[in-house]
């Protein structure tokens, strides 16, 4: 094995920050601040935790607001709790939406239901998509 001597080419990458990488480190760590926050909701037989689980209204006032960092962590939240879906469901069936499509589905459904938690509005857009 050859001694270790200064810096290698592959640990100098991990000083490079770009302003991508700033940016996914800041939307990392805002969304990890968001889950420290948030308490498991059970309901309808399921569970969920983190942003999901806080009822439309506070999706609505986000929109409302014009939030990108709060709209883009309940499309995170979501695109993972159908990725879940996706891995686990026994019967092989698949959900396959993209950030847009999400965002419209959160719109329309929290609109119509403020009352209902996020998560419900997930497993909905789930039962109506899944092939």
């Amino acid at each position: 094995m050859a001694p270790v001597t200064g810096k290698s080419d592959s640990m100098s990458c991990l000083h490079a920050i770009t302003p991508s990488t700033r940016s996914a480190r800041r939307t990392l760590a805002t969304l990890l601040v968001l889950a420290a926050f948030a308490h498991p909701v059970r309901g309808n037989d399921s569970i969920a935790s983190g942003i999901g689980a806080r009822d439309c209204t506070a999706f609505n006032a986000a929109l409302e607001k014009d939030s990108a960092l709060a709209i883009d962590a309940y499309v995170a939240w979501s695109q993972g709790f159908i990725s879940a879906f996706n891995w686990a469901n026994v019967k092989q069936l698949t959900v396959r939406i993209d950030a847009a499509g999400v965002l419209n589905w959160l719109g329309q459904y929290c609109a119509a239901n403020p009352r209902t938690r996020v998560f419900q509005a997930v497993q909905e857009i789930i039962r109506l998509n899944a092939r």
